[in-house]
């Protein structure tokens, strides 16, 4: 990349020097008074230099590619049997950067909730409790790497034995919201993320995304 702006800028330099002998002609030219000259050369200094750092910058963003980017899968923590009387609701968000570059300050928040079905009603209203729940994400962020692979649990309420009868028997579902944030080449970005266990879950645990407006990465 250092190569190809090198390049670029000396383009630039050298597309300056051809201005600078045709200044020169102008600004030897007679027919113009001290004052136009000095005017003169301020505008040709000032367009020439412009110009080779709009080059320069230009050359730079052109090689800026490296993208990150998220691929979301759901598990749950607690296997075989998910719902356990009088532990927690856990449920498992697993990252993979399959973009082409790395995330940095790598930031996440999440939650797992119990709600009545898996409406656009019941989504909306665990989405909205996220939101109110949601506390800052810790000041240092971590870095992901191409390629990388990782976890993090939603954690919900802990489960009364009616709870767990409820979920087994689908008159409840089981939710998860995460937001997670990074940055790359290209800027700050943010991934939203909704799932929830298919009701009434069976063996293997299917899993299913909420709306697409509750997954979306920005």
């Amino acid at each position: 990349m250092i190569m190809d702006i090198s390049i670029a800028v000396g383009a630039a330099l050298a597309q300056f020097v051809t201005a600078y002998w045709g200044w020169q002609v102008a600004a030897t030219d007679p027919a113009l008074t001290a004052k136009e000259k000095n005017k003169y050369t301020i505008k040709f200094m000032i367009t020439g230099l412009v110009g080779i750092a709009l080059v320069g910058v230009a050359a730079y963003r052109g090689e800026r590619t490296e993208r990150a980017h998220f691929a979301i899968q759901a598990s749950t923590a607690l296997q075989p049997i998910p719902f356990i009387a009088d532990k927690n609701l856990l449920l498992d968000i697993n990252y993979h950067n399959v973009g082409t570059g790395t995330a940095y300050n790598f930031l996440h928040a999440e939650r797992a909730y119990i709600e009545n079905d898996d409406s656009l009603i019941s989504q909306k209203k665990a989405v909205e409790t996220f939101k109110s729940d949601l506390t800052k994400p810790t000041a240092t962020g971590t870095t992901v790497s191409k390629d990388e692979q990782g976890f993090i649990t939603a954690w919900g309420p802990m489960l009364s034995p009616e709870d767990v009868d409820n979920l087994q028997r689908g008159r409840r579902v089981a939710l998860a919201v995460g937001e997670m944030r990074y940055e790359d080449d290209f800027g700050s970005h943010d991934k939203t993320i909704c799932f929830m266990v298919q009701p009434p879950p069976g063996s293997p645990i299917i899993f299913k995304n909420c709306d697409g407006q509750y997954n979306q990465e920005h």
